[in-house]
């Protein structure tokens, strides 16, 4: 699967797709939106051996996974189409925002955590998140 730039046959405008037609843009913010909601239930904080995930922290892994259906579910139905449309953009931007925030949130609070206590590790699944977080900014930033 080669990606090239496919014009839209409506405007002309030309985005990021794949050779068997697929939208890339639209393939990059479900990606996020699965590694946002997915990030949730990857371990977050290690205490005394014990892995917690972003469900066992508090309300963060709800909100994740909403922030990453949010995310991903609108870009699903867009993958077969020449681009995403500005909704889509903008819930791609917003989620992606506020992933990157709950999980610099999570981060400090461990990091907190482990200063006083010194018993807490930071988990992968922080990372995840904001890697989501991240590329769902950047899918948005660039597909058209």
């Amino acid at each position: 699967m080669a990606l090239t730039a496919a014009a839209c046959p409506h405007c002309g405008h030309r985005s990021l797709s794949t050779s068997a037609g697929l939208n890339g843009g639209a393939l990059c913010v479900v990606l996020a939106g699965a590694l946002i909601a997915g990030g949730a239930f990857l371990p977050w904080e290690t205490v005394l051996g014990v892995n917690l995930n972003g469900f066992d922290v508090g309300t963060a892994g709800v909100w994740l996974v909403c922030i990453g259906l949010l995310v991903g579910l609108p870009g699903l139905t867009q993958v077969n189409g020449p681009g995403i449309g500005s909704g889509t953009r903008a819930l791609a931007t917003l989620g992606g925002l506020a992933a990157i925030g709950l999980a610099v949130l999570g981060w400090g609070t461990i990091h907190s955590q482990t200063v006083s206590y010194g018993i807490v590790s930071v988990g992968i699944g922080i990372f995840v998140v904001a890697i989501g977080g991240a590329l769902s900014i950047g899918a948005a930033l660039m597909a058209h």
